[in-house]
């Protein structure tokens, strides 16, 4: 805390004003979010009855009634979505429950800072709270509505204080000026990030994976233009066949391009005020769209909606010209994590490793025509091949018929949907390996199962196989791809002999299964 105020505090009087204050209170994470946050705050701030406020007022009086609010006056709506999170009605949240209802917060915390709070919070919890290897436990219900209440706001203050914190860090290692700590302190820690990723160098990143950085980080708002903008500005840099950039190199390429965003929002902005100095909270969403940030279905819809009602700071059902900027800001950083929640929750249904998501992720970047958001098929086939060229590629296509039209493109969460199904093809093909079936008699197989069209589970139900099959065996319900074998094997010749050869293998296959 003394450290946030000491950087506040620029004229070394070892005191702040009130518009420094909100500006700490924000950057050690207790920021307002709904109108009557903002009016709570307020009254603690005037309750101070001084133009400066000591270093000791803040820590004594301050932070914890500020703290204190934050924690009590959403007290009801967070009962409801306690009430909502706890299906079985033991009375108490497990660690997944209460990260997802914070997910729904607009709060994204890390799993070092869940972990950190629980303990804190929940200190009996300590024993039992990781399994006999180590890891995390999940799964358990540990956390009463009381702890919940408390948890809520620790989280939420010390995932925005960190995020702040690694913002300043990277400003510091990399010797930003202030003013670009200014112009990008909402994208600095997703952007370095993607820097990181992409280096071919300690540190250093080619000029070939620029774009790619950009389209990864979601800093800059999309447009038909910005790849040309890119491209153009690589171009005419001085010392581009030095072929590297620094992180700060990197930036300051960037630079004029977000610049140009700022002057444009704010042009936005007076073409929509009308001479009237505010926007309407209508008005903002107008305004938002003709500055490209645009809501991709309705939760996005109802988080720019709530983010409006957020940045009415003086609650007058307006929005000034600094406001707005900050806005376009805020709501272009708050879509970019919701969206990459999105692809975080389907990396957790599939159960992939982070560097399972990222090597998925980074293929379908780098495969993007011009930065677009989503890939032809014969793209999704390149970006296939380069994670493993093993998979054939009419098996690739005929997953994507089973989930888009043909000529259509396909999104991220779309490639990652038939990245399951390559992997369940891999499945099964080890599987009827590991039967004693030759190779490509496996991988025909295969090929055949995948058409009966298996569950999320792998199973088929057996009516859907019995018409096929001449057998005198049963099933209740479904059958897994190991029944399958057996079941085809045992009526015809096994598929481990010499004399059957793939071809009538696959002719076998077809006509059984027509």
């Amino acid at each position: 805390v003394r450290r946030v105020f000491e950087a506040y505090d620029w004229d070394g009087s070892r005191s702040l004003d009130q518009a420094e204050l909100r500006g700490l209170l924000t950057d050690l994470g207790l920021r307002a979010r709904s109108q009557a946050e903002r009016e709570h705050v307020r009254q603690v701030l005037r309750s101070v009855n001084a133009l400066e406020v000591s270093f000791e007022d803040l820590v004594e009086r301050i932070i914890p009634r500020v703290r204190y609010i934050l924690a009590e006056v959403n007290r009801e709506s967070l009962r409801e979505l306690f009430a909502k999170a706890d299906t079985d009605r033991s009375g108490d949240l497990m660690i997944t429950e209460l990260v997802g209802i914070l997910r729904l917060m607009g709060t994204f915390p890390s799993q070092a800072l869940v972990e950190e709070a629980v303990l804190e919070v929940v200190p009996d919890a300590s024993g039992g709270l990781r399994t006999i290897d180590g890891e995390l436990l999940l799964t358990r219900n540990i956390v009463n509505f009381e702890q919940f209440v408390h948890l809520a706001a620790l989280l939420q203050e010390r995932t925005e204080f960190a995020h702040s914190e690694r913002a300043r860090r990277i400003t510091q290692v990399h010797e930003l000026t202030p003013e670009q700590y200014a112009r990008w302190n909402h994208d600095l820690v997703e952007l370095y990030a993607s820097f990181q990723r992409f280096c071919d160098q300690a540190d250093a990143l080619s000029v070939a994976h620029v774009t790619h950085v950009v389209h990864d980080a979601s800093v800059l708002q999309s447009s038909t233009g910005l790849y040309n903008k890119l491209r153009g500005l690589l171009q005419h840099r001085e010392g581009a066949a030095e072929g590297v950039l620094t992180f700060k190199q990197l930036l300051e390429l960037l630079d004029p391009i977000r610049r140009q965003e700022q002057t444009a929002s704010q042009e936005v902005f007076e073409a929509h005020c009308r001479n009237t100095g505010g926007l309407s909270l209508l008005g903002c969403q107008r305004a938002l769209r003709d500055c490209v940030v645009m809501p991709k279905g309705e939760t996005e819809g109802q988080e720019i909606e709530a983010l409006i009602q957020e940045f009415d700071e003086d609650g007058s059902g307006e929005v000034d010209r600094d406001e707005f900027e900050r806005l376009v800001q805020h709501v272009t950083e708050r879509l970019r994590t919701l969206r990459r929640e999105a692809e975080r929750q389907r990396v957790f249904e599939h159960n992939w490793s982070e560097e399972k998501y990222r090597e998925y992720r980074l293929a379908f970047i780098t495969h993007a025509e011009g930065m677009s958001d989503s890939l032809s098929w014969a793209r999704i086939g390149e970006a296939v091949e380069q994670i493993n060229n093993r998979w054939p590629r009419e098996e690739v296509t005929f997953t994507l018929s089973e989930l888009s039209e043909p000529g259509q493109t396909v999104d991220i969460l779309t490639f990652f949907d038939v990245m399951v199904a390559m992997e369940g093809y891999d499945d099964s093909l080890n599987i009827a390996l590991r039967a004693g079936i030759e190779q490509e008699a496996a991988e025909n197989l295969c090929k055949e199962w995948r058409r009966l069209k298996p569950s999320k589970e792998g199973l088929v139900p057996w009516r859907r196989i019995k018409r096929h099959v001449n057998t005198m065996q049963h099933f209740e319900t479904e059958v897994g791809f190991t029944e399958f074998i057996a079941l085809v094997t045992g009526t015809s010749a096994n598929f481990a002999e010499a004399s059957l050869t793939p071809a009538p293998m696959a002719s076998r296959l077809r006509g059984l299964f027509q």
